[in-house]
């Protein structure tokens, strides 16, 4: 076959000769068991470990049938210590993943989100002072592309948040067991991926014993073979070969669980019972990711083989990259294909072995809790027999009836001997007192066990002494949380490849048309939709939104307090300051409290204001008054203009009519008299409107000038 056949094949299987598939069934129980065999003593370690932790009672023969058997819970102690200070602190209650902006340059348009605030719009602008000149736009074109970068980044880490805490089910309550089952067993994995059946991106925990890896391979993306092992049900296998994803073979049934030699059912799901009926007991499926060269080319491609463990038989073959990760060369050869990683591995301890499994607290507390349980156990029985007394009883001895004599306090029985007898003829068996010499080491054993395990008194809650400064008991705490913060940090590099890989899903199998999102953050809606494309084209790095150098609140408080000091100088910008006290102190509603209505002026500073808006409005109004004085002025000039041409009019009608002779030059003088009385009548109003404008804008501009003195006196 063709690989970019292979590539695009739901089922390779489905297109492979059966005697093919037998060879790679074959092939793939033999690795399996392979690199079972590499990690069989640290198998054997890793139950006795989680034996310790979950503290299993067993009945113990030896010193006697039944003898004392009490686990101390050194081990359980430190595993709940740093489950409940890990937890809260690497998943927190709203913004769980983190988006970093990374190079530089414009987004498109199709880049730029629909919200760019939770309450959706753009942000407000800044409106200036009364009587100030409007202020220029200080957001120059790189602070735009910066901002806007700021906003993808800020809708890729909220909906990215919203998939884990709420589409992706299960994840929140893996990350609860992976902060406690990772000190004891010393690593643990999740798997990512899309689920076809689900239609959506799934990450599951896997327990180290579930994902069987060669002992000695350097890491989990070098590793030439994983193995998941998954339990399924007769039921889950047909549901996924009808669905298409399971091969089918009609000369097999899956009914049954796995047997053993003998052809008994194994159980291999539950260290307590079996299940009921052989039928639904489930199948050990192995999922190994390996490589295949399937286009038989020479070069070995990666692939995921699902097969049957007790019948070898080949259910599924799935490529495991995709066009992007082949790399060719200049005659189209493939040169290289970079598999797509599926695991993520937590580290509690790195291996100092050089082993892919990671220590935890089983082995570094183990020996010393066993060591803390014998001791016990031994105080526990040497005092069972100093309370209980034994010994000999002499033949001739005469009780009375034989057998076993009970005693009942304040009571006394009759016997047939005299005092004498009765102190020869019993010999008490010589048992000493519990040793104060095993109870101190009881206590040095404990004691150490908690040093090593960064579990002081202090750290479960218990208050220190009365005399003791702050100063010491805040150097104390952050001198023992100095273990965990290290331990932080490799959770915290693991939890960020694993955000990396959900990533990379939603460039691929988003839908096209965008996916819609919304978390209610305490009462604040937080929406929006989300594109394919604004994945593929976005320019950030994925992050765990916990910082990993904060173990406690207490640190969180200290470092809040440091920055509050230096503010003092005036060189930190208080708003920035308080959301970051805010964001530390873990306060919900953070864009809420942070919208503060515009802040007003000092009150006296106010009345002053009040004063020159009153007197503006009253110079207002004058102006008003004024204008229509004028105007009345303007008009009745022209009335009585219109008037006087009007007499002179008919005067010279009346004359003409009368056969008068008028005196030519008398009437142009009259009417020349009458314009120049017009036009320094229209002077007069003119310079009355000139004044008035002038004495406009003479208050105009003692009140500009009073309302900036106000605001730089406000200022000062």
């Amino acid at each position: 076959m063709e690989i970019d056949e292979l590539v695009v094949s739901i089922n390779i299987a489905e297109s492979i000769k059966d005697e093919t598939l037998k060879k790679i069934g074959t092939d793939a129980v033999r690795g399996y068991q392979a690199d079972l065999e590499t990690r069989s003593g640290w198998e054997t370690q890793n139950d006795k470990w989680m034996k310790l932790a979950l503290q299993v009672a067993e009945e113990k023969t030896y010193p006697w049938q039944g003898a004392a058997n009490i686990k101390y819970p050194l081990l359980t102690t430190a595993a709940l210590q740093f489950g409940s200070r890990a937890y809260p602190s690497l998943v927190p209650s709203f913004d769980v993943v983190k988006a970093k902006v990374i190079g530089k340059g414009q987004p498109s348009e199709s880049q730029i989100p629909q919200s760019m605030s939770p309450q959706g719009g753009p942000p407000p602008t800044a409106t200036p002072p009364m009587g100030m000149p409007p202020m220029a736009s200080a957001v120059t074109p790189e602070q735009q592309a910066k901002d806007d970068l700021n906003a993808i980044a800020t809708t890729i880490s909220t909906h990215m948040s919203y998939q884990v805490l709420y589409e992706m089910e299960g994840w929140e309550e893996d990350m609860d067991k992976l902060c406690l089952v990772l000190p004891i067993l010393g690593c643990c994995f999740k798997k990512t991926y899309y689920s076809a059946i689900k239609k959506k991106n799934c990450s599951e925990l896997i327990l180290p014993k579930d994902l069987v890896i060669n002992y000695w391979a350097k890491s989990i993306d070098s590793a030439i073979r994983k193995t998941h092992v998954i339990y399924l049900t007769p039921n889950d296998i047909i549901e996924r070969q009808r669905l298409g994803n399971y091969k089918e073979y009609e000369d097999f049934d899956f009914t049954g669980g796995v047997r053993t030699t003998d052809n008994t059912v194994s159980d291999k799901v539950s260290q307590q019972s079996a299940p009921g009926t052989e039928e639904d007991t489930p199948r050990t499926i192995l999922e190994q990711h390996t490589f295949l060269d399937l286009d038989e080319d020479g070069y070995k491609e990666p692939y995921v083989v699902t097969v049957d463990l007790e019948s070898t038989r080949v259910l599924r073959i799935a490529a495991r990259y995709n066009t992007k990760s082949i790399e060719r060369t200049a005659k189209n050869k493939i040169a290289k294909i970079v598999p797509i990683e599926y695991f993520t591995q937590f580290n509690f301890i790195p291996n100092p072995e050089g082993g892919i499994y990671g220590v935890g607290f089983g082995l570094l507390l183990g020996s010393l809790n066993e060591s803390a349980n014998t001791v016990l156990n031994q105080l526990v029985d040497a005092g069972s027999l100093s309370n209980l007394q034994s010994g000999f009883l002499a033949k001739g001895l005469r009780l009375g009836k034989a057998g076993d004599y009970r005693f009942t306090p304040g009571e006394w029985k009759w016997v047939n001997s005299s005092y004498d007898d009765l102190k020869k003829g019993i010999f008490p068996l010589p048992v000493r007192e519990p040793s104060n010499v095993l109870f101190q080491l009881l206590g040095m054993l404990i004691q150490s066990g908690k040093e090593l395990a960064s579990i002081a008194e202090i750290f479960t809650g218990k208050m220190p002494g009365q005399n003791t400064p702050a100063s010491t008991t805040m150097a104390t705490i952050e001198q023992g949380l100095k273990v965990f913060t290290s331990i932080y940090k490799r959770i915290y590099r693991a939890l960020g490849k694993e955000f990396e890989k959900l990533y990379k899903l939603n460039e691929m199998y988003l839908p096209e048309e965008g996916a819609d999102y919304a978390m209610d953050r305490d009462g604040v809606i937080v929406d929006g939709t989300v594109s394919r494309d604004l994945y593929k084209q976005a320019k950030v790095k994925i992050v765990p939104a916990a910082d990993p150098n904060m173990v406690s609140e207490t640190q969180k408080l200290i470092l809040l307090q440091g920055l509050q000091e230096l503010a003092q100088f005036g060189n930190i910008n208080p708003r920035v300051l308080t959301q970051r006290g805010l964001e530390m102190q873990g306060q919900p509603g953070i864009a809420e409290l942070m919208e503060m209505p515009p802040s007003g002026p000092p009150p006296e500073i106010q009345m002053q204001i009040d004063e020159l808006a009153f007197k503006k409005e009253s110079f207002q109004a004058e102006m008003v008054l004024e204008e229509k004085r004028i105007k009345l002025e303007t008009e009745k000039l022209s009335s009585e203009s219109l008037k006087r041409s009007s007499e002179v009019f008919l005067n010279l009608a009346k004359a003409e009519a009368a056969g008068t002779e008028t005196n030519l030059a008398q009437i142009q003088a009259y009417v020349q008299s009458l314009s120049g009385e017009e036009e320094a009548h229209r002077n007069r109003i003119g310079m009355m409107v000139d004044m008035h404008n002038a004495e406009e804008d003479r208050k105009l501009q003692e009140a500009t000038n009073a309302a900036r003195a106000s605001k730089q006196g406000g200022m000062g």
